[in-house]
C-alpha cells in the first residue's frame, strides 16, 4: 500500500502567528498563483500579493498548502516586499489542489490571504515496492535485491524489515533513483510473516512509503544460538575490588557476547570462550539485588541470557590514591624513560596518568590498572623557558579518586622549531595526492600537522612520527581553490608556548583534477577505493574527520556519512571483486 507523509517544515515563524488577531482579509490579497496555474519541478516561480492597508508596511510569510494542509514555508520577506521567488522542489507530489497562503507577521493585528482557487504542481507519483512483494521464498544468508520503481526525483530510499506487522530491523539506504539495493538476508530468521517497508525520503518535506503486498518466507535459516549463565547462579557473595569469573554455556557459539552488570557494560568476550574475568571496581554499589546479563547480536537478531538468581556485592569502598612520585631529575634528558609511581588502596579500576598544569592536561602518559602502581614516562619537552607548577596526576574517573605529585619544574628544552621543506609555494590541485615534508632534527617524538579540511572553518589534524619527515596528503576534491595555511608542531610533549614551537607555511590549492573516489590513481573507482571509504566511515559522529578521511566528505559537513557514501557509490567504475 502506497502512502505519502507530509513533514511540516515549519519553524519559529509559524509560532509567531499563533494567537494574533486577524485583520480584515481584504488588506492583503494574493495575486499569483490565484487558481489554475501549472508549476513544474525545478521551475523558478514567483508568488505575488497586494497590500492595501493604510496602517503601514509589514513583513510577510509565504506558505504552500496541499488540500488545506500546510506543506512547507517557502520563505519570509522584508518590509515593502510584494513578491517572493521559489524554486519548485523536484519531488513534490503531483496534485491540482495546491494553494498559497501569505501572512503578515511580527505585527498586530495580523492579516492573511489564500489563493482564490487551487493550482497544479506536476511532480512525482512516489515509489512502489517491486520485490519482495509477497509470496517469495528468500534463502537465509544469500543476497537478495530489494527493488522499487526508480524515483523520478532526488532523495534516498530507506528500507526496513517487518516481522508479523511490527518493525524489526533497519536494512539500509540507497539513492532513490537507483531502484534497488542489495540485502543479505540474515542467517538466523525464525518463521514469521516477513514484509519490507520502503520510504522515499525527499528534500521537499514528503516521505513516500510502500510495503510488501503480502508476506514472504525465509528458508534455510539457522537457529539462533542459545546462551545460559551458569555463574553467578544466585546467592553468591562477591567482594568489590576482586576478580570474579562469569561463566556461561552456549550452543552454536559464534561471535562475541557483551557482559552487562545492570546498566554498565563490563566487558566483551568470544561466545565460544564461555568465561569472562570481571574485575569489579572498588566503588561498585553494595547490595543483594545484582544480576548479570549476556547479550549476543548478529544482523539485528539478538539473544540475551540472565543470571538465574541474584547475587550480593559487599565491601565496596571509595579508593584512595596517594604518594604520586616520579624519578624525573632536575635536568631530564629528551626521550629518556623515567617512571611515575603511586600507591592505591584498590587493585582494580583503570587510572589515567597525566602531566597537568593548573588542572589542564599537557601530556597524557597512559592508562593502567590502579594496582599496577607505576607507569613509564618518556620525557619529551618543547619549552622555550622553565615551566613551573607542573605535576603528575593519577585519576580513577569511575570512582572520582585522584592524587597529584608535588609540583615539578620543567627546564627549558632548547627546542629547535620544526621546519617545512614542502609545500614551498607550489600549487596543488584538489583531488590529488601530495607530500607534506618537514625537518625535525633533535626531536624523536610525534608531530602534529594541521591541514585545511573541506569544511573550511575547521582544521584536519594528523599525527605522524617526527622521524618520518613526510606525510602523503590526499587532498579532498571539494576543497575550494585558494591559499591555505599548513602548520606543524610537536605532539605528545610538554609545551609552554605553542606559537613559539609551531611552524606555518602556505599552500595554494587549485581546481580539482581526476575522478572523485579514485584514491589510488589507477584510473577507476573500485573495491580498493571503497575499502578506504569503509575505514573512514563514521556517520554523524561527534568528532570531525581528520585527513585522509576528510577526502570523502563530499557534502561537506565534517563527517563521512551515508550522503557521502552515495556519492562514492555513483562514482564506481572499476571491478568490485578483488583481482
Amino acid at each position: 500500500m502506497n502512502s505519502i507523509t507530509r513533514i511540516r517544515l515549519v519553524g519559529a515563524l509559524g509560532a509567531l502567528l499563533i494567537g494574533l488577531p486577524l485583520a480584515a482579509a481584504d488588506d492583503l490579497t494574493v495575486t499569483s498563483p490565484n487558481g489554475g496555474e501549472l508549476w513544474n519541478p525545478g521551475e523558478e516561480v514567483t508568488v505575488t500579493w497586494d497590500w492595501s492597508s493604510t496602517s503601514g508596511d509589514r513583513q510577510f510569510l509565504v506558505e504552500l498548502y496541499l488540500a488545506g494542509d500546510l506543506v512547507q514555508q517557502l520563505g519570509e520577506t522584508g518590509y515593502g516586499a510584494r513578491s517572493l521567488t521559489w524554486t519548485v522542489c523536484a519531488a513534490m507530489p503531483t496534485s491540482a489542489d495546491y494553494t498559497i497562503r501569505v501572512t503578515t507577521y511580527r505585527s498586530s493585528p495580523s492579516a492573511e490571504d489564500f489563493s482564490d482557487a487551487p493550482f497544479t504542481i506536476l511532480g512525482v507519483t512516489g515509489v512502489t515496492l517491486v520485490s519482495p512483494n509477497g509470496g517469495e521464498a528468500l534463502t537465509a544468508g544469500l543476497t537478495h535485491d530489494i527493488a522499487w520503481t526508480p524515483a523520478t526525483g532526488p532523495g534516498y530510499v530507506d528500507a526496513w524489515l517487518y516481522k508479523n506487522g511490527q518493525r524489526d530491523v533497519h536494512i539500509g539506504m540507497d539513492v532513490a533513483s537507483n531502484g534497488a539495493m542489495s540485502w543479505k538476508v540474515p542467517r538466523r530468521m525464525e518463521p514469521a510473516d516477513w514484509t519490507i517497508e520502503i520510504a522515499w525520503l525527499t528534500p521537499c518535506g514528503f516521505v513516500y512509503k510502500d510495503t510488501s503486498d503480502a508476506p514472504f518466507a525465509v528458508v534455510g535459516q539457522l537457529p539462533r544460538p542459545t546462551l545460559a549463565v551458569t555463574r553467578p547462579a544466585g546467592g553468591e557473595i562477591f567482594h568489590a575490588d576482586t576478580t570474579e569469573a562469569i561463566l556461561w554455556t552456549a550452543t552454536d557459539p559464534v561471535g562475541d557476547v557483551e557482559i552487562w552488570h545492570g546498566d554498565d557494560l563490563v566487558g566483551v568476550a568470544p561466545m565460544a570462550a564461555g568465561q569472562f574475568d570481571w574485575a569489579i571496581t572498588p566503588c561498585v554499589a553494595n547490595g543483594d539485588s545484582n544480576g548479570i546479563e549476556l547479550r549476543w547480536t548478529e544482523a539485528g537478531r539478538t539473544v540475551a541470557a540472565h543470571s538465574v538468581g541474584l547475587f550480593t556485592i559487599h565491601q565496596a569502598f571509595e579508593p584512595v590514591l596517594s604518594s604520586v612520585a616520579t624519578d624525573l631529575p632536575p635536568a631530564p634528558v629528551q626521550d629518556e624513560t623515567y617512571e611515575v609511581t603511586w600507591t592505591s588502596s584498590a587493585d582494580h579500576g583503570r587510572v589515567d596518568v597525566d602531566v597537568v598544569r593548573e588542572g589542564a592536561v599537557v601530556q597524557h602518559l597512559g592508562s593502567v590498572d590502579a594496582g599496577a602502581g607505576a607507569i613509564p614516562w618518556v620525557f619529551r619537552s618543547a619549552t622555550t623557558s622553565a615551566l613551573n607548577g607542573v605535576s603528575v596526576r593519577v585519576r580513577m574517573g569511575a570512582c572520582c579518586a585522584s592524587a597529584e605529585s608535588v609540583p615539578l619544574t620543567i627546564p627549558a628544552s632548547g627546542f629547535t622549531t620544526i621546519t617545512f621543506t614542502a609545500p614551498t609555494g607550489q600549487t596543488w590541485p584538489a583531488g590529488s595526492q601530495q607530500t607534506v615534508q618537514w625537518d625535525a632534527h633533535g626531536f624523536d617524538g610525534m608531530v602534529e600537522l594541521k591541514l585545511p579540511d573541506v569544511v573550511g572553518a575547521h582544521w584536519g589534524v594528523v599525527r605522524a612520527p617526527a622521524a618520518a619527515g613526510s606525510y602523503a596528503w590526499l587532498i579532498p576534491q571539494t576543497v575550494a581553490p585558494g591559499t591555505y595555511q599548513v602548520s606543524v608542531r610537536p605532539a605528545d610533549c610538554i609545551v609552554d608556548n605553542w606559537a613559539a614551537v609551531t611552524t606555518t607555511t602556505t599552500v595554494t590549492i587549485g581546481p580539482a583534477v581526476g575522478v572523485f573516489g579514485d584514491t589510488d590513481d589507477d584510473g577507476d573507482v573500485d573495491l580498493r577505493d571503497l575499502a578506504r571509504l569503509q575505514r573512514c566511515f563514521v556517520g554523524d559522529a561527534y568528532d570531525l574527520l581528520t585527513p585522509p578521511c576528510d577526502y570523502f566528505d563530499v557534502q561537506p559537513d565534517g563527517y563521512s556519512d551515508l550522503l557521502d557514501f552515495f556519492q562514492m557509490q555513483q562514482a564506481i567504475s572499476g571491478p568490485l571483486l578483488a583481482d
